[in-house]
Protein backbone atom coordinates (compact mmCIF):
# COMPACT_ATOMS: atom_id res chain seq x y z
CA UNK A 1 0.00 0.00 0.00
CA UNK A 2 1.50 3.40 -0.72
CA UNK A 3 0.17 6.89 0.42
CA UNK A 4 -0.67 9.44 -2.71
CA UNK A 5 1.50 11.89 -2.70
CA UNK A 6 -0.41 14.46 -4.10
CA UNK A 7 -3.79 15.50 -3.81
CA UNK A 8 -4.49 15.49 -7.44
CA UNK A 9 -2.49 14.54 -11.10
CA UNK A 10 -1.67 17.60 -13.53
CA UNK A 11 -1.89 16.29 -16.55
CA UNK A 12 0.82 17.63 -19.01
CA UNK A 13 -1.43 18.38 -22.14
CA UNK A 14 -2.05 22.03 -22.82
CA UNK A 15 -5.89 22.91 -22.38
CA UNK A 16 -5.07 26.46 -23.75
CA UNK A 17 -3.42 29.61 -23.09
CA UNK A 18 -4.96 33.06 -21.97
CA UNK A 19 -3.44 36.19 -22.21
CA UNK A 20 -5.39 39.45 -22.06
CA UNK A 21 -3.56 42.74 -21.42
CA UNK A 22 -1.17 40.98 -19.65
CA UNK A 23 -3.74 39.17 -17.01
CA UNK A 24 -3.54 35.74 -16.43
CA UNK A 25 -6.55 34.96 -14.30
CA UNK A 26 -9.01 32.70 -14.61
CA UNK A 27 -12.02 34.76 -14.86
CA UNK A 28 -10.68 36.00 -18.01
CA UNK A 29 -11.69 32.77 -19.89
CA UNK A 30 -14.26 33.65 -22.15
CA UNK A 31 -17.68 32.40 -20.42
CA UNK A 32 -18.77 29.83 -23.22
CA UNK A 33 -15.35 28.02 -22.60
CA UNK A 34 -15.02 28.58 -19.33
CA UNK A 35 -19.05 26.74 -18.47
CA UNK A 36 -17.89 24.19 -21.04
CA UNK A 37 -15.40 23.16 -18.30
CA UNK A 38 -17.84 23.70 -15.07
CA UNK A 39 -20.37 21.41 -17.03
CA UNK A 40 -18.04 18.75 -17.54
CA UNK A 41 -16.62 18.84 -14.22
CA UNK A 42 -12.81 19.74 -15.50
CA UNK A 43 -11.44 21.62 -12.66
CA UNK A 44 -8.19 23.93 -13.84
CA UNK A 45 -5.19 25.23 -12.92
CA UNK A 46 -3.11 27.99 -14.25
CA UNK A 47 0.57 27.51 -14.36
CA UNK A 48 3.22 30.41 -14.10
CA UNK A 49 3.28 30.62 -17.78
CA UNK A 50 -0.32 31.23 -18.13
CA UNK A 51 -1.15 27.96 -19.12
CA UNK A 52 -4.37 26.29 -18.03
CA UNK A 53 -4.06 23.01 -17.31
CA UNK A 54 -6.97 20.01 -15.99
CA UNK A 55 -6.82 19.07 -12.90
CA UNK A 56 -8.12 15.48 -11.73
CA UNK A 57 -9.36 14.95 -8.01
CA UNK A 58 -7.92 11.49 -6.70
CA UNK A 59 -9.98 9.95 -4.38
CA UNK A 60 -8.33 7.74 -1.53
CA UNK A 61 -6.75 4.39 -2.83
CA UNK A 62 -9.12 0.85 -2.16
CA UNK A 63 -7.03 -0.66 0.43
CA UNK A 64 -6.67 2.77 2.26
CA UNK A 65 -2.95 2.53 4.23
CA UNK A 66 -3.97 3.84 7.56
CA UNK A 67 -1.45 1.00 8.88
CA UNK A 68 1.63 2.84 6.87
CA UNK A 69 0.57 5.99 9.22
CA UNK A 70 2.47 4.44 12.31
CA UNK A 71 5.05 1.93 10.79
CA UNK A 72 6.53 4.06 7.80
CA UNK A 73 5.35 7.82 8.40
CA UNK A 74 6.96 8.58 12.30
CA UNK A 75 7.90 11.83 12.38
CA UNK A 76 6.26 15.44 13.41
CA UNK A 77 6.05 18.52 11.99
CA UNK A 78 9.66 18.21 10.56
CA UNK A 79 9.83 22.06 9.04
CA UNK A 80 13.67 21.29 8.83
CA UNK A 81 14.57 23.07 12.24
CA UNK A 82 18.18 22.42 13.29
CA UNK A 83 20.52 23.56 15.68
CA UNK A 84 22.87 26.05 14.92
CA UNK A 85 26.08 25.17 13.30
CA UNK A 86 28.20 26.48 15.85
CA UNK A 87 26.76 23.90 17.92
CA UNK A 88 26.07 20.72 15.66
CA UNK A 89 25.66 20.51 11.88
CA UNK A 90 22.98 17.96 12.74
CA UNK A 91 20.00 18.63 10.54
CA UNK A 92 16.56 16.79 10.38
CA UNK A 93 16.91 14.23 7.85
CA UNK A 94 15.72 15.46 4.13
CA UNK A 95 13.77 11.65 4.76
CA UNK A 96 11.96 12.69 7.78
CA UNK A 97 11.06 15.89 6.21
CA UNK A 98 9.18 14.08 3.09
CA UNK A 99 7.68 11.35 5.24
CA UNK A 100 6.54 14.18 7.50
CA UNK A 101 4.83 15.49 3.97
CA UNK A 102 3.46 12.12 3.16
CA UNK A 103 1.60 11.81 7.14
CA UNK A 104 0.10 15.97 6.38
CA UNK A 105 -1.17 14.34 2.86
CA UNK A 106 -2.41 10.80 5.08
CA UNK A 107 -4.85 13.89 6.98
CA UNK A 108 -5.86 15.73 4.20
CA UNK A 109 -7.40 11.67 2.80
CA UNK A 110 -9.73 11.55 5.73
CA UNK A 111 -12.09 13.72 4.57
CA UNK A 112 -12.39 11.66 1.77
CA UNK A 113 -12.83 8.21 3.01
CA UNK A 114 -15.83 6.09 2.66
CA UNK A 115 -17.75 3.89 5.37
CA UNK A 116 -15.98 0.82 4.53
CA UNK A 117 -12.39 2.96 5.41
CA UNK A 118 -13.71 5.00 8.30
CA UNK A 119 -14.04 1.87 9.63
CA UNK A 120 -10.60 0.10 8.80
CA UNK A 121 -8.95 3.30 10.09
CA UNK A 122 -10.35 3.17 13.41
CA UNK A 123 -9.87 -0.69 13.53
CA UNK A 124 -5.98 0.18 12.78
CA UNK A 125 -5.28 3.23 14.77
CA UNK A 126 -6.77 1.28 17.71
CA UNK A 127 -4.45 -2.08 16.74
CA UNK A 128 -1.38 0.20 16.82
CA UNK A 129 -2.12 2.58 19.37
CA UNK A 130 -4.12 0.66 21.99
CA UNK A 131 -6.73 3.47 22.00
CA UNK A 132 -9.53 3.57 23.75
CA UNK A 133 -7.77 1.30 26.28
CA UNK A 134 -5.79 4.14 28.25
CA UNK A 135 -3.71 1.34 29.85
CA UNK A 136 -2.08 0.03 26.92
CA UNK A 137 -1.73 3.36 25.34
CA UNK A 138 0.62 4.12 27.87
CA UNK A 139 2.20 0.99 27.83
CA UNK A 140 2.96 1.91 23.78
CA UNK A 141 4.06 5.12 24.66
CA UNK A 142 6.66 3.92 27.53
CA UNK A 143 7.62 1.29 25.51
CA UNK A 144 8.71 3.11 22.18
CA UNK A 145 10.33 5.35 23.99
CA UNK A 146 12.50 3.04 26.14
CA UNK A 147 13.65 1.36 22.58
CA UNK A 148 13.82 4.68 20.97
CA UNK A 149 16.84 5.99 23.44
CA UNK A 150 18.00 2.28 22.95
CA UNK A 151 18.43 2.21 19.59
CA UNK A 152 20.21 5.77 19.15
CA UNK A 153 22.97 5.05 22.15
CA UNK A 154 23.54 1.51 20.21
CA UNK A 155 24.51 3.98 16.78
CA UNK A 156 25.69 7.12 18.17
CA UNK A 157 27.50 4.49 21.18
CA UNK A 158 26.71 5.83 24.36
CA UNK A 159 24.99 3.97 27.66
CA UNK A 160 21.80 4.85 29.01
CA UNK A 161 21.66 5.37 32.79
CA UNK A 162 18.21 6.90 33.62
CA UNK A 163 14.92 7.45 31.70
CA UNK A 164 11.90 9.16 34.08
CA UNK A 165 9.13 11.77 33.36
CA UNK A 166 6.68 13.49 35.82
CA UNK A 167 3.91 11.29 37.03
CA UNK A 168 1.20 13.45 37.11
CA UNK A 169 1.56 14.77 33.02
CA UNK A 170 -1.18 12.84 31.26
CA UNK A 171 1.00 9.70 30.53
CA UNK A 172 1.58 9.32 34.18
CA UNK A 173 -1.95 9.50 35.18
CA UNK A 174 -2.71 7.05 32.28
CA UNK A 175 -4.61 9.73 30.42
CA UNK A 176 -2.64 10.60 28.07
CA UNK A 177 -3.92 10.32 24.06
CA UNK A 178 -1.72 8.77 20.96
CA UNK A 179 0.51 11.26 20.35
CA UNK A 180 0.85 12.74 23.46
CA UNK A 181 3.93 14.48 24.42
CA UNK A 182 5.28 13.48 28.21
CA UNK A 183 6.39 16.21 30.47
CA UNK A 184 10.03 16.20 32.02
CA UNK A 185 10.73 13.27 30.02
CA UNK A 186 14.78 13.11 31.07
CA UNK A 187 17.57 11.22 29.57
CA UNK A 188 20.46 10.59 31.62
CA UNK A 189 23.51 9.39 29.21
CA UNK A 190 27.34 8.29 29.85
CA UNK A 191 29.91 8.66 27.02
CA UNK A 192 33.50 9.33 26.20
CA UNK A 193 35.66 11.14 23.73
CA UNK A 194 32.39 13.24 22.81
CA UNK A 195 32.24 17.17 22.27
CA UNK A 196 30.60 19.38 24.62
CA UNK A 197 27.36 19.61 22.05
CA UNK A 198 27.02 15.66 21.92
CA UNK A 199 24.21 15.90 24.57
CA UNK A 200 22.10 18.63 22.61
CA UNK A 201 22.22 17.05 19.26
CA UNK A 202 20.98 13.87 20.62
CA UNK A 203 17.68 15.36 22.05
CA UNK A 204 16.86 16.17 18.08
CA UNK A 205 17.99 12.74 17.21
CA UNK A 206 15.65 11.12 19.28
CA UNK A 207 13.18 12.49 16.68
CA UNK A 208 14.28 10.71 14.11
CA UNK A 209 14.00 7.63 16.45
CA UNK A 210 10.57 7.59 18.11
CA UNK A 211 7.59 7.78 16.33
CA UNK A 212 5.75 10.28 16.68
CA UNK A 213 2.58 9.12 16.34
CA UNK A 214 2.53 7.37 19.29
CA UNK A 215 4.82 9.92 21.62
CA UNK A 216 4.93 13.73 20.02
CA UNK A 217 8.19 15.75 20.78
CA UNK A 218 8.29 18.80 19.29
CA UNK A 219 10.41 21.00 18.48
CA UNK A 220 9.53 23.34 21.78
CA UNK A 221 9.20 20.10 24.21
CA UNK A 222 12.38 18.26 23.07
CA UNK A 223 13.40 15.58 25.86
CA UNK A 224 16.08 16.58 27.88
CA UNK A 225 19.16 14.31 27.72
CA UNK A 226 21.65 14.72 29.88
CA UNK A 227 25.29 13.61 30.79
CA UNK A 228 26.73 12.43 34.03
CA UNK A 229 28.66 15.57 34.62
CA UNK A 230 26.18 17.48 34.00
CA UNK A 231 24.13 16.19 37.02
CA UNK A 232 27.34 15.96 39.29
CA UNK A 233 28.07 19.57 38.50
CA UNK A 234 24.46 20.32 39.60
CA UNK A 235 24.39 18.33 42.68
CA UNK A 236 27.31 20.25 43.43
CA UNK A 237 25.97 23.86 42.81
CA UNK A 238 22.99 22.88 45.18
CA UNK A 239 24.85 21.95 47.80
CA UNK A 240 27.49 24.76 48.03
CA UNK A 241 24.15 27.12 47.71
CA UNK A 242 22.54 25.37 50.25
CA UNK A 243 25.65 25.44 53.03
CA UNK A 244 26.02 29.11 52.34
CA UNK A 245 22.09 29.97 52.99
CA UNK A 246 22.46 28.23 56.35
CA UNK A 247 19.26 27.45 57.02
CA UNK A 248 16.93 27.23 60.37
CA UNK A 249 15.30 24.16 61.48
CA UNK A 250 12.16 26.02 61.64
CA UNK A 251 12.76 26.92 57.18
CA UNK A 252 13.23 23.76 56.84
CA UNK A 253 10.42 22.12 58.40
CA UNK A 254 8.75 24.46 56.24
CA UNK A 255 10.13 23.59 52.85
CA UNK A 256 9.28 19.89 53.98
CA UNK A 257 5.81 20.61 54.63
CA UNK A 258 5.67 23.04 50.87
CA UNK A 259 6.41 19.35 49.27
CA UNK A 260 2.30 18.60 49.84
CA UNK A 261 1.33 21.94 48.89
CA UNK A 262 -1.79 21.43 46.28
CA UNK A 263 -2.07 25.06 45.58
CA UNK A 264 -1.14 26.62 42.13
CA UNK A 265 1.30 28.70 43.38
CA UNK A 266 4.69 27.60 42.27
CA UNK A 267 6.38 30.38 43.80
CA UNK A 268 5.37 29.37 47.12
CA UNK A 269 6.34 25.41 46.48
CA UNK A 270 9.46 26.30 45.13
CA UNK A 271 10.82 28.89 47.77
CA UNK A 272 13.65 26.15 48.39
CA UNK A 273 14.95 26.29 45.09
CA UNK A 274 14.79 30.11 44.40
CA UNK A 275 16.42 31.00 47.75
CA UNK A 276 19.73 28.94 46.47
CA UNK A 277 18.82 30.32 43.09
CA UNK A 278 20.04 33.40 44.77
CA UNK A 279 23.52 32.00 46.27
CA UNK A 280 24.72 30.42 42.41
CA UNK A 281 26.76 32.45 40.07
CA UNK A 282 24.91 34.93 38.07
CA UNK A 283 24.96 32.88 34.54
CA UNK A 284 22.06 31.20 32.78
CA UNK A 285 23.87 28.43 32.01
CA UNK A 286 25.28 27.83 35.39
CA UNK A 287 21.42 28.35 36.69
CA UNK A 288 20.01 26.10 34.27
CA UNK A 289 22.27 23.50 35.68
CA UNK A 290 20.81 23.73 38.71
CA UNK A 291 17.31 24.26 37.62
CA UNK A 292 17.50 20.91 35.70
CA UNK A 293 19.90 19.23 38.17
CA UNK A 294 16.37 19.59 40.66
CA UNK A 295 13.79 18.50 38.19
CA UNK A 296 16.05 15.05 38.01
CA UNK A 297 16.80 14.43 41.32
CA UNK A 298 12.44 14.93 41.95
CA UNK A 299 11.97 12.48 39.50
CA UNK A 300 14.58 10.10 40.80
CA UNK A 301 12.57 10.99 44.19
CA UNK A 302 9.06 10.53 43.32
CA UNK A 303 8.87 10.24 39.39
CA UNK A 304 7.80 7.28 36.64
CA UNK A 305 11.23 5.73 36.21
CA UNK A 306 11.37 3.78 33.29
CA UNK A 307 15.02 2.65 33.39
CA UNK A 308 17.41 3.17 35.91
CA UNK A 309 21.25 1.87 35.72
CA UNK A 310 22.36 4.50 38.26
CA UNK A 311 24.88 2.96 40.48
CA UNK A 312 24.59 2.28 44.48
CA UNK A 313 26.96 5.25 45.07
CA UNK A 314 25.15 7.93 42.75
CA UNK A 315 22.03 7.30 44.28
CA UNK A 316 23.20 7.75 47.86
CA UNK A 317 24.28 10.68 46.37
CA UNK A 318 21.83 12.34 45.18
CA UNK A 319 19.34 11.11 48.54
CA UNK A 320 21.97 12.74 50.26
CA UNK A 321 21.56 15.97 48.17
CA UNK A 322 19.54 19.09 49.61
CA UNK A 323 17.53 18.91 46.37
CA UNK A 324 16.30 15.83 47.34
CA UNK A 325 14.83 16.78 50.86
CA UNK A 326 13.03 20.10 50.12
CA UNK A 327 13.18 20.76 46.07
CA UNK A 328 9.81 21.19 44.63
CA UNK A 329 10.13 22.54 41.02
CA UNK A 330 7.26 19.74 39.41
CA UNK A 331 4.96 19.86 42.82
CA UNK A 332 4.56 15.85 42.06
CA UNK A 333 3.41 15.03 45.47
CA UNK A 334 0.90 18.17 45.88
CA UNK A 335 -0.26 17.51 42.73
CA UNK A 336 -0.91 14.01 42.54
CA UNK A 337 -4.68 14.14 43.53
CA UNK A 338 -5.21 17.19 41.33
CA UNK A 339 -6.05 16.32 37.40
CA UNK A 340 -6.93 18.65 34.84
CA UNK A 341 -9.89 19.36 33.46
CA UNK A 342 -8.67 17.43 29.82
CA UNK A 343 -8.03 14.63 31.79
CA UNK A 344 -11.43 14.07 33.12
CA UNK A 345 -13.10 14.94 29.71
CA UNK A 346 -10.35 11.90 28.40
CA UNK A 347 -11.37 9.42 30.71
CA UNK A 348 -15.43 10.07 29.99
CA UNK A 349 -14.69 9.76 26.32
CA UNK A 350 -12.62 6.77 25.84
CA UNK A 351 -15.14 4.87 28.35
CA UNK A 352 -17.85 5.93 26.61
CA UNK A 353 -15.95 5.31 23.35
CA UNK A 354 -17.57 1.71 22.81
CA UNK A 355 -20.89 2.31 22.52
CA UNK A 356 -20.57 5.45 20.17
CA UNK A 357 -22.24 4.99 16.90
CA UNK A 358 -19.28 4.13 13.98
CA UNK A 359 -19.56 7.40 12.42
CA UNK A 360 -18.72 9.36 15.48
CA UNK A 361 -15.90 6.74 16.78
CA UNK A 362 -14.09 7.60 13.58
CA UNK A 363 -15.06 11.47 14.14
CA UNK A 364 -12.92 11.19 17.42
CA UNK A 365 -10.27 9.40 15.67
CA UNK A 366 -9.69 11.90 13.16
CA UNK A 367 -9.40 14.66 15.80
CA UNK A 368 -6.40 12.58 17.22
CA UNK A 369 -4.68 11.77 13.64
CA UNK A 370 -4.94 15.63 13.28
CA UNK A 371 -3.71 16.47 16.86
CA UNK A 372 -0.61 14.66 16.36
CA UNK A 373 -0.04 16.93 13.28
CA UNK A 374 -0.27 19.72 15.22
CA UNK A 375 -3.80 20.18 13.31
CA UNK A 376 -6.38 20.39 16.23
CA UNK A 377 -10.39 20.02 15.69
CA UNK A 378 -12.02 22.11 17.55
CA UNK A 379 -14.87 20.21 18.34
CA UNK A 380 -12.47 18.32 20.53
CA UNK A 381 -10.27 21.46 21.71
CA UNK A 382 -11.55 20.32 25.19
CA UNK A 383 -9.05 17.06 24.89
CA UNK A 384 -5.90 18.70 24.03
CA UNK A 385 -6.21 22.52 26.18
CA UNK A 386 -5.03 22.97 29.69
CA UNK A 387 -7.69 25.56 30.59
CA UNK A 388 -10.25 25.19 33.31
CA UNK A 389 -13.85 26.30 32.71
CA UNK A 390 -13.35 29.68 33.34
CA UNK A 391 -10.47 29.69 30.37
CA UNK A 392 -7.36 30.10 32.81
CA UNK A 393 -4.92 28.19 32.58
CA UNK A 394 -4.53 25.34 34.68
CA UNK A 395 -0.84 25.93 35.67
CA UNK A 396 -0.84 28.56 37.86
CA UNK A 397 2.37 30.91 37.93
CA UNK A 398 4.87 28.19 36.98
CA UNK A 399 6.57 30.80 34.50
CA UNK A 400 6.97 33.23 37.81
CA UNK A 401 8.94 30.77 39.55
CA UNK A 402 11.08 29.83 36.62
CA UNK A 403 11.91 33.37 36.05
CA UNK A 404 12.92 33.89 39.49
CA UNK A 405 15.39 31.03 39.54
CA UNK A 406 16.53 31.82 36.69
CA UNK A 407 17.18 35.67 36.65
Amino acid sequence: MQILKNNFTLYSNKIFTVSFANKRTYGNILGPVKDTFQRNNILLKENRSGEFIEVKPCEPQKKYCAEDFFNKLKYENAQCKYIRKNITDYKISQETIDENKEAQQFARQLEKLTVTQQKETVKLYSKQTGFPNLQKVRTNMEQEVVSAIHELAKKENFQVKFIGYDKNCSLGRTLALPGSDIDALYMIIDYKDKPDWFTGAMRWKFKDFVNQRLVNTPAGHLPEVLSMSFIDDGLKLASNAFEENNFSQTELKKFRENLTDSSNDFVKSAEFNIRLAKKLPDDTLTRDKFYKTAMLVELIREGIILENNFSEDFIKKVKDSPLYKYSNIMKMKGFSDKPKRKHLDRLKLTKDFNELDEAEQFEIVKSLIYASLNIFDTKYQNLFNNNNSQGQDEMGNILDMYNMLMH
